[in-house]
């Protein structure tokens, strides 16, 4: 079901590059990477830099189920097969 549903995401162009972890050759640490240059970047061209960081360990437990299904339906994904 996670490939069919990555697949799907990827056909569709649904997945933004900064993306990372469960798409193949995108992983943790070259989102890191991609970060750090970003940050280097902008510092040595003397821009303000801020940061957030989030802890989304528990983020799913919290999301509404019937958003998700209303954002997933959007993106075409209704679990039905040959859609």
């Amino acid at each position: 079901m996670r490939d069919e549903l990555v697949h799907h995401l990827d056909y569709n162009n649904l997945i933004n590059n900064s993306q990372h972890s469960f798409r193949k050759g995108y992983f943790c640490p070259t989102n890191l990477l991609v970060f750090l240059e970003t940050v280097t970047a902008a510092i040595d061209s003397r821009h303000n830099v801020d940061t957030i960081y989030l802890d989304l360990a528990k983020a799913f437990d919290k999301v509404l189920h019937c958003r998700l299904m209303l954002k997933l339906k959007t993106h075409a994904i209704d679990g039905l097969v040959g859609n």
